[in-house]
Formats: C-alpha cells, sequence, structure tokens
C-alpha cells in the first residue's frame, strides 16, 4: 500500500498546479470515516447472526449450506463452517471536477483545460461527473483478521492487500460520449427505452425493503438505469447521480470481464460480466458520512437529505462494501 500511495502522491507533485484550489479534499481515514455497521449483519453456519438492525435488513446472510468442502488447488479438501459477511473493498468517487481525488486529499492538473468539467443543468434536468475506481481492502490495510483466509489480501485470487486506483473514467471514451457508450454495449438500446425501465417498478418496489432484484439487473430501483454507460444522468441533484454513477461504474467494469464476486460461492469467485447488485452496497464517505447502508437503487428520500456540502466543490466518495461467502475451516 505505502508503494502504491507513494507513486499517486508524486504524481500529484509533478502535475498539480494552482488548480489544487478547486478539489476541496481531504485525505479519507480508514477508521474514521468507514461506516462499520455496514459490515453486518454477519452469520456463521446458517445459524448464528448477529448485527442485524433496521438498516441492513435483508436476505443478504442467508445461507443455503451451513457446512462445506471445498477442493483446493494442492489437492486438498477444505471442510469448515459457511460464513457470511460484509466486507469494505473498494471506494468509488464521484465528481463534478475532473481528475480530483477526494480520497487522497489531491487533484492533477487537467491536461485539457475546459474539458471533461462536470455539473448539473437545471433545463435538462441532467448532472455529469467523473469517476474513480480504487482498490480499498480496508482490512488488510489496517492488519487485521490476517489469518482469516477470505478476506482481499489474504486470498490467493488476486484480491490485493494494497490500496490502488484502478479507473479513472477522464481517459475512458466512452464515459463521455453517450455514442461511444452505446458502441461499446449496443443492448442499452433495449434496456434504456421507456417500456422496458416500467419493469423497473417492481426493483423499485423491492428495494423500499432492502431486496434488490438481480433479474432485473438493467435496474436500480426508482433512480436511472445502468445504461447508458456514461457520466450523464437524468437526475438534477448531485447526490442521487452519484449514487447512480457508482453503480454504473461497478457495471461497466463488470461488462469488461474485471469484476469478481465472491458472495456467489463459498468456494471461489465467479467472474460476473453481469453484476449481482444485491451483493453490493456503499455508504457515502465524503463530503459527510452517511450513516445508512445503501444498495444500487434504495429510494432516495430515505437517505439524499444533507449528504452533500457544494462547498466541498460537489465531490464525493463512497465506500463499497461487497458480500463474501466463504469456508472457513481446516
Amino acid at each position: 500500500m505505502k508503494r502504491n500511495l507513494c507513486c499517486m502522491l508524486l504524481l500529484v507533485l509533478a502535475w498539480s498546479g494552482d488548480t489544487m484550489a478547486k478539489c476541496a479534499s481531504s485525505f479519507l481515514n480508514p477508521v474514521s470515516d468507514v461506516n462499520w455497521q455496514c459490515a453486518f449483519p454477519m452469520n456463521i453456519g446458517g445459524v448464528v447472526s448477529f448485527g442485524v438492525n433496521s438498516d441492513n435488513r435483508d436476505s443478504d446472510t442467508e445461507l443455503q449450506n451451513p457446512l462445506c468442502s471445498c477442493l483446493l488447488q494442492s489437492g486438498h479438501t477444505l471442510v469448515g463452517a459457511t460464513v457470511a459477511f460484509w466486507e469494505p473493498s473498494r471506494l468509488i468517487e464521484t465528481v463534478k471536477d475532473p481528475y480530483c481525488f477526494p480520497s487522497i486529499g489531491s487533484q492533477l492538473a487537467n491536461l485539457d483545460p475546459g474539458s471533461l468539467q462536470g455539473g448539473s443543468d437545471s433545463g435538462s434536468q441532467t448532472t455529469s461527473m467523473q469517476a474513480h475506481y480504487y482498490i480499498f481492502p480496508v482490512w488488510a490495510m489496517l492488519d487485521m483478521f490476517l489469518d482469516v483466509p477470505c478476506l482481499a489480501g489474504n486470498r490467493v485470487d488476486g484480491g490485493g492487500a494494497e490500496m490502488d486506483l484502478a479507473v479513472i473514467t477522464e481517459v475512458l471514451p466512452n464515459w463521455n460520449n453517450d455514442l461511444l457508450a452505446f458502441l461499446l454495449n449496443p443492448e442499452a438500446l433495449l434496456f434504456s427505452n421507456p417500456a422496458t425501465l416500467l419493469s423497473c417498478m417492481a426493483d423499485a418496489a423491492s428495494q423500499a425493503n432492502g431486496k434488490p432484484i438481480d433479474a432485473l439487473y438493467w435496474c436500480m430501483g426508482g433512480w436511472n438505469g445502468v445504461y447508458p454507460t456514461a457520466g450523464k444522468v437524468g437526475a438534477e441533484h448531485m447526490t442521487e447521480a452519484s449514487g447512480v454513477l457508482g453503480g454504473r461504474l461497478i457495471y461497466q467494469i463488470g461488462r469488461l470481464g474485471a469484476l469478481l464476486d465472491h458472495g456467489i460461492d463459498e468456494c471461489v469467485a465467479h467472474r460476473t460480466w453481469i453484476w449481482r447488485k444485491s451483493n453490493y452496497r456503499f455508504h457515502f464517505a465524503q463530503p459527510v458520512r452517511g450513516s445508512q447502508c445503501l444498495h444500487y437503487g434504495s429510494p432516495t428520500p430515505t437517505w439524499e437529505r444533507k449528504k452533500n456540502k457544494p462547498t466541498r466543490g460537489d465531490n464525493f466518495t463512497q465506500v463499497i462494501f461487497r458480500r463474501v461467502r466463504c469456508c472457513l475451516g481446516y
């Protein structure tokens, strides 16, 4: 982690100029800025559950097989109890200011001044923002639970133990051009039309009870859908647009074949080209730390209020928790 952070800070020093003042941000504290309540509920062996409260009511820890056995790469068989929990493992920044990185408290100079700038248009009721995707294995960074093989940093499948910046949309042409986004994902023609989006009413109703419908993968409750996979959203408020774009970025990473889901099988992570959205939830860490654990599509009126500070530049940071199912044994 130290090596990667040093590289990012050196880039900041080399590329930043007077644009630094435009990006109001502060380095994210992995202890105080993470809402640890979102790691619950936890389930052991399909019998013992703890940490259940009104903010995390869903079926995320239902385990069909309390006991498990997994064939390891070494040829040995691992036998143990199935456990399920939520792991803080990713960060997503959604920013109005291009090349603003609020999580590390810095900004890079825009090589093409005047372009890529985000913001809201009240006339067309649209909002555009850039997004950044970080590998953020909090428990590994804090040297916690190092003997638990289920956690990022302890896995043999490339989970990663260091913080790293994986995606910045400023350099993705499709994020800043709806036509290119359509060429990359032509199925958007089917899933982003008004008739198909009517099916999202069912997902919106289910999300009110904290249960996203994975079969309606193109929906995010009552929010905008995942298509087009671009940085412009039909929402006037920056806070809701931030949530939508966080979900779109995760979905796009999956469509590119780079999304591993650890919440499907207790023995192996599955590469998911189409996300299982119920396996992801988040809370806002910046500019205002959120107290609620949200799915992508949670009813907006229940969480949006007082989550933004325009004086901080309309730049947001989300801490992503993903569901983990694991066979814990010997």
